[in-house]
């Protein structure tokens, strides 16, 4: 949380995820993002592990296996890098 603000007031918490997502995200993440899809494109895994902290990975996943499986015309678009 912002040092001197009140944990409990809506004002340090806006604050707190302005420096998360500015610092944070911005700094750290993106580049991590980008360098994890050159390492996927290339094609090196044939599998990936996900932490347990991923969950709205694994949600996401869930929705497109579901929506599939709802609709038996729905197919899966070839990977332009395949």
């Amino acid at each position: 949380m912002v040092p001197g603000g009140s944990a409990g007031t809506n004002e340090s918490r806006v604050r707190s995820f302005e420096l998360i997502d500015t610092n944070v995200f911005n700094s750290e993440d993106l580049v991590v993002c980008e360098q994890i899809q050159r390492g996927l494109r290339s094609g090196a895994n044939e599998a990936l592990i996900v932490g347990r902290l991923e969950q709205n990975l694994r949600r996401f996943h869930s929705s497109i296996e579901a929506a599939l499986e709802a609709d038996p015309r729905a197919k899966v678009p070839q990977s332009p890098l395949a």
